[in-house]
């Protein structure tokens, strides 16, 4: 009888192994997916890091670049800036020029045309002897 028990309790023993065994395994199973999925994740982040590290670059080079082109924009509006100044000047003095020589024109017409119509009433007053002597 002894042996009966013994027998009998070797064969629950052997059923909980095999339950305990069975259990172990669908846990190994399911930690190996939940492993592979966490693989994957880590995979999937490095993937993103990564890009994120591109865009990161891509956007310091592109304020790079627009910093450079301001630079250079701007370089090029004071060069013009420079130029319309220096046309400005050369326009006023071409003004002031235009000034001077119109007033000495004007006066020297003015001092012409007095003694233009001197000269015409002499010359008339001239013609007048003349035709009074004729």
């Amino acid at each position: 009888m002894e042996n009966v028990d013994r027998q009998h309790q070797m064969k629950k023993v052997e059923i909980q192994f095999q339950e305990v065994t069975e259990k172990m395994e669908t846990d190994r199973k399911f930690l190996a997916s939940r492993i592979d999925t966490t693989h994957t994740l880590i995979d999937r982040i490095k993937v993103i890091e990564s890009n994120n590290e591109m865009i990161q670059n891509i956007v310091l080079d592109t304020k790079k670049d627009l910093f450079n082109a301001f630079g250079k924009n701007r370089l090029e509006a004071q060069a013009t800036e420079q130029k319309v100044k220096d046309y400005e000047m050369k326009l006023d003095r071409t003004i002031e020029d235009c000034k001077f020589w119109l007033e000495k024109y004007t006066t020297s017409f003015k001092k012409c045309d007095v003694d233009f119509k001197s000269m015409q009433r002499r010359i008339e007053g001239q013609m007048d002897l003349v035709a009074h002597e004729i």
